[in-house]
């Protein structure tokens, strides 16, 4: 909560409305009736479920007996039929790659359907929605499958602790996607959850976010406005600029550190000076 503190010393109000996300064309998770329909699209995403004829293969009851079984584990509305939808949208959304041994893809799949239904019952979100935010997310920040558990985990963390919703964190994330090579997934979530905390909508969250990394990443380039705030500040553009190549998050810390300092009334002119609107 240290990056929020300092946002909120700063007296940093956002206005800046972000750019909305469409909806996905097709859902990557879909709804079955049956245990029989939601395993076929299992086996549509993950080769080796049936052989070259299309029957059913040993890997085929293996996937759907580990799916049943860890449904219990984790209660859902529709049990079994829900967990292996989660497992086929993991599948469609390249959680795992189908040349992957059998055994690689049962782990990871089964693993990112269990941290989107725990998530989903920790937001209080439909599981479809979460898993796709989930997978959309692993994508953008590159986080490997087998850490997805983490992503979930730092999720709730921030759910619970950074009075900012787990619904509202996926949204953000996905809104930062443009800053995924400077900031992980942890430290975007937190920088986003710094916002929503302090009462913005996400997509304000995402483009003040934005425009943090942003602004400071091409320090050398800005503005007269802008390298007036960085004097009053007493701060180097080039040192600043070259920092945020290493250390992204320590350096946006760094600034917000030198506003705090700043006399009250100059906090939220010289965020404006050098953030723009997003502070303004």
């Amino acid at each position: 909560l240290e990056v929020r503190d300092r946002i909120a010393g700063a007296g940093a109000t956002t206005t800046a409305a972000g750019v909305a996300m469409g909806a996905p064309v097709v859902a990557a998770v879909k709804s079955y009736a049956s245990m029989e329909d939601a395993m076929k699209g299992v086996a549509k995403q993950i080769n080796g479920l049936r052989d070259d004829n299309g029957n059913r293969t040993k890997q085929f009851y293996d996937m759907q007996d580990a799916i049943k079984a860890a449904s219990e584990q984790l209660p859902m509305e529709n049990g079994a039929i829900d967990y292996a939808a989660l497992v086929e949208g993991g599948a469609r959304m390249g959680v795992t790659n189908q040349d992957d041994p059998y055994e690689e893809q049962k782990r990871d799949l089964l693993a990112f359907a269990s941290t989107a239904a725990k998530a989903a019952t920790a937001f209080e979100l439909p599981a479809d929605e979460l898993a796709e935010g989930l997978g959309k997310i692993a994508q953008l920040y590159k986080v490997p499958t087998r850490n997805i558990e983490q992503l979930g985990d730092a999720l709730n963390y921030l759910d619970d602790n950074a009075m900012s919703k787990g619904g509202d964190i996926i949204n953000v994330l996905q809104r930062m996607g443009g800053v995924a090579d400077r900031l992980d997934f942890r430290k975007a979530a937190a920088l986003g959850s710094t916002f929503l905390s302090l009462g913005a909508a996400p997509e304000i969250a995402a483009s003040a976010s934005n425009a943090m990394v942003r602004e400071l990443s091409i320090a050398t380039m800005q503005s007269k406005r802008f390298f007036e705030g960085m004097n009053l500040l007493q701060l180097n553009p080039a040192e600043i600029e070259k920092q945020m190549t290493t250390d992204a998050m320590g350096t946006i810390q760094r600034v917000l550190e030198k506003v705090n300092n700043l006399p009250q009334d100059k906090r939220l002119s010289a965020m404006t000076m050098i953030f723009g609107k997003e502070f303004g």
